[in-house]
């Protein structure tokens, strides 16, 4: 009885600790795919709007910003940035933070950027790759709506990839 108690008990440790792997992976994709799904870009010489993303990084205007007043009047528009970064709270030096900063009422000039410090979404991100489509076909790995291949258009599709893991070096 003993044994067959101590595996069960173990295979429970083992599930709950891969459902909090999961947990946090589902969060991370939701938070991302509210803020992408938000994109917008304004055909403008202005450069008003933006899309820009590589493999590490993505950076885009989006309509997803909450004001922390609900009764101020500001914009729902903010210039965000996901990027991966240095986790100086973990044990394990591969693993690290992905951040989200966003900067409400974008300007094409960034002078207000340094004025806000990026959050963190989750910790424990081991990657985090981005590719972009046009078609759903072929991926590409920079998107620019401000200049190069796609001037003013946002790609059909983003792929995100990303590897979490928890404090005992296990990975989704």
């Amino acid at each position: 009885t003993w044994s067959y108690l101590k595996t069960t008990l173990k295979t429970q440790k083992s599930i709950e600790q891969k459902t909090d792997i999961q947990q946090n992976g589902i969060s991370i994709l939701s938070r991302l795919t509210d803020d992408i799904t938000q994109v917008f870009i304004i055909d403008s010489y202005q450069k008003l709007t933006l899309f820009k993303g590589d493999q590490e990084e993505l950076t885009f205007t989006s309509l997803s910003h909450d004001s922390p007043d609900p009764n101020g009047h500001e914009s729902e528009e903010a210039k965000i940035t996901y990027a991966l970064d240095s986790d100086p709270d973990a044990k394990n030096t591969s693993t690290k933070v992905l951040t989200r900063k966003e900067v409400p009422y974008f300007t094409p000039i960034n002078e207000k950027d340094d004025a806000y410090k990026p959050m963190i979404v989750a910790h424990g991100v081991k990657d985090l790759q981005f590719s972009y489509s046009s078609d759903g076909l072929k991926y590409v790995n920079d998107w620019d709506t401000t200049s190069g291949d796609h001037p003013n258009k946002l790609p059909l599709l983003v792929k995100i990839s990303f590897t979490i893991s928890d404090d005992n070096d296990r990975e989704e």
